[in-house]
């Protein structure tokens, strides 16, 4: 699933997907023919994709990432020049995505400065081109409300 619905969001619509493919497997009409048998093997593959999904999301939800900056997670950051970097937490392959602001890793150098931060907070982190310092604007957790979504 795309597009803005969040973990608990996506979640909900697994669910409710699930449960319509386990129906469409629990109907008997009795031996089928080779389409029928087609069919059912297509059904259950996609049950295991919507298990193992879930299961995803599940974690994801109630275990934030070892790294303390759960996905979805949105980060402002002030630079020493005043300028301002508004990032989402996410997967290094939505960076290409344009599903708002700039992705960025829980476990890069600057996820890392930014566990347990809060407003106020000054962190420094390594970049190639040597020790950056930043201020936490803010951190809002995927739930939250996010200045910067409105």
């Amino acid at each position: 699933m795309t597009g803005d619905a969040g973990p608990a969001e996506e979640l909900d619509v697994l669910r409710a997907r699930r449960r319509a493919v386990r129906a469409g497997l629990t109907g008997d009409d009795g031996p089928g023919d080779r389409a029928d048998q087609a069919v059912t093997l297509e059904l259950s593959d996609e049950l295991v994709r919507l298990d193992n999904r879930i299961g995803e999301l599940v974690r994801e939800l109630h275990h934030p990432s070892d790294a303390g900056l759960s996905r979805g997670t949105r980060v402002r950051v002030r630079h020493p020049d005043g300028t301002e970097e508004d990032l989402r937490v996410g997967y290094p392959e939505e960076a290409e995505s344009d599903a708002g602001g700039e992705v960025l890793t829980a476990d890069s150098p600057l996820g890392v400065a930014l566990i347990g931060r809060s407003a106020g907070d000054r962190i420094t982190y390594p970049t190639p081109a040597g020790p950056q310092v930043a201020e936490v604007v803010g951190v809002w957790p995927l739930t939250s409300d996010n200045p910067s979504e409105s």
